[in-house]
């Protein structure tokens, strides 16, 4: 008699249970935002912008975060829109990595100088 796979545990993909995907364990966030600090060395601080409706009074409110993310080659800079993914804890607070620059900035950090007469 052959043997036949239970109906429970065999997902509607066919696969058993603990063969397929997880939805949220081990998937890696990816944001987008734009860079408002490049002192650091090899350290960019990207702030981010959610737009989601009060529960309540249903309202549109934007909340934004600010991120350290590890920047290996130093192509991003102020201004620009980087994509961003979490990774493992690279320091204290880093943990996110630069992907990608998605587009840069138009206006180029200026710096003034003093003229003395």
């Amino acid at each position: 008699m052959p043997l036949r796979a239970s109906p429970f545990l065999i997902g509607k993909e066919g696969l058993p249970l603990w063969a397929r995907k997880r939805n949220k364990m081990g998937r890696r966030k990816i944001l987008e935002g734009v860079v408002v600090s490049d002192k650091m060395q090899k350290t960019v601080v990207v702030k981010t912008v959610r737009v989601s409706k009060h529960p309540k009074y249903l309202r549109i409110m934007k909340s934004s975060n600010k991120f350290k993310a590890h920047d290996e080659l130093g192509v991003a800079k102020m201004g620009d829109i980087v994509r961003i993914e979490e990774t493992r804890p690279i320091s204290k607070d880093k943990r996110f990595r630069v992907v990608s620059v998605v587009k840069k900035a138009e206006v180029l950090h200026v710096v003034l100088k003093e003229v003395t007469p």
